[in-house]
């Protein structure tokens, strides 16, 4: 019975997180930005002075693609490309305040999309959901 309990709420899961997609897809559809794009503004956020190659290598994207989508980006302010200090061969990528603030913004964005979607629960089953999802993520921050 437990067993059954466990794979009902990981397919819900699975299921809420697949659902959360589209929210994602409409904001970038709204700002003109492609889910590629968001990777790299995400990957250079986790990892400043990331190289191309490497970038290429963590999203799966081809060089050459993410070579243009690095230069579009840069062309919006929102990358900034830098030599390596030590090996003028290679260029190192930042995001700019603005690309931190364009991040911060989509992330804001998508949290209120789901927000007003909770806002549609009852309160108690709110309650019950924050309960149980706070005990997964203290589950998933010790394991993982």
């Amino acid at each position: 019975m437990r067993r059954q309990k466990n794979e009902y709420l990981a397919e819900l899961l699975y299921g809420l997180l697949r659902n959360v997609k589209p929210v994602w897809k409409q904001v970038l559809r709204e700002q003109d930005l492609s889910p590629a794009s968001l990777q790299i503004l995400r990957q250079v956020a986790a990892e400043p002075g990331i190289t191309i190659n490497l970038l290429a290598q963590r999203t799966g994207i081809a060089k050459s693609h993410v070579s243009r989508l690095v230069n579009a980006l840069c062309g919006q302010g929102r990358v900034e490309k830098h030599p390596d200090p030590s090996d003028q061969r290679l260029t190192r990528l930042y995001l700019t305040a603005s690309g931190k603030e364009y991040s911060g913004m989509l992330e804001a964005l998508v949290r209120s999309r789901l927000a007003g979607l909770a806002a549609m629960l009852p309160e108690e089953k709110a309650d019950a959901l924050c309960e149980g999802l706070r005990a997964l993520q203290d589950v998933l921050n010790r394991t993982l």
